[in-house]
């Protein structure tokens, strides 16, 4: 298999995590829908550890990028104070002898104006994967952090409308921290019900365009 080719017309804007179709700006990211119901004390939480030098954010900017660069088959620097997520996570079994179809590429449902951008779509054995990335601060935090259950279901309705007769077979949420990485597969079904619920709770929510 080859590279998917780019949605036509689809643009992503990371600084301002904004998403353009064909000339028009989406209203919703995946992120949004997922993230509007967030309790207020977790929202303060992600806040305030989110900024600095090892906050989060620069965390997770490092090692997705390490990461999008290995599978395009491209080297990066970084600082080595992230190796020990680094190491681990490109050491992980799973991402061993596998075909990169999409990295960081991004998708679109075009009834509900949502756009999302999967980490991977990557082809192991007779299966197809999309894969999310997600890095915590602690080797202990790796066992305890969930699934990315609706947002990858959220990818499965997209890469279905946006790359006909591509068929994702499993879900998978990689989970790096310092010294230890974790894969977790999420059923189909289920992903695909709980973006729904989530998109549910969050639709009633929005005034008519």
């Amino acid at each position: 298999m080859t590279l998917l080719d780019r949605v036509p017309g689809l643009e992503f804007y990371p600084s301002i995590h904004r998403y353009r179709y064909k000339g028009e700006w989406l209203p919703y990211t995946v992120t949004q829908v997922l993230d509007h119901d967030l309790k207020p004390f977790l929202r303060a939480q992600f806040e305030k550890t989110k900024h600095g030098p090892d906050g989060w954010k620069a965390r997770g900017d490092a090692i997705h990028k390490v990461f999008a660069n290995h599978l395009r088959g491209e080297g990066s620097i970084h600082d080595d104070k992230w190796s020990p997520w680094i190491d681990t996570l490109l050491a992980e079994p799973l991402l061993q002898d596998i075909t990169p179809l999409a990295v960081e590429q991004p998708l679109v449902n075009t009834i509900k104006r949502v756009g999302g951008t999967p980490d991977a779509i990557f082809v192991k054995g007779d299966d197809i994967y999309i894969a999310d990335l997600k890095t915590v601060s602690k080797k202990e935090g790796v066992s305890s952090r969930k699934e990315a259950l609706p947002q990858l279901g959220a990818y499965l309705e997209f890469a279905a409308s946006c790359h006909h007769g591509v068929y994702v077979t499993k879900l998978v949420t990689i989970i790096a921290g310092p010294g230890k990485c974790k894969v977790r597969f999420s059923e189909l079904e289920k992903a695909t019900d709980a973006w729904q619920d989530a998109w549910g709770r969050f639709s009633v929510l929005q005034p008519d365009f």
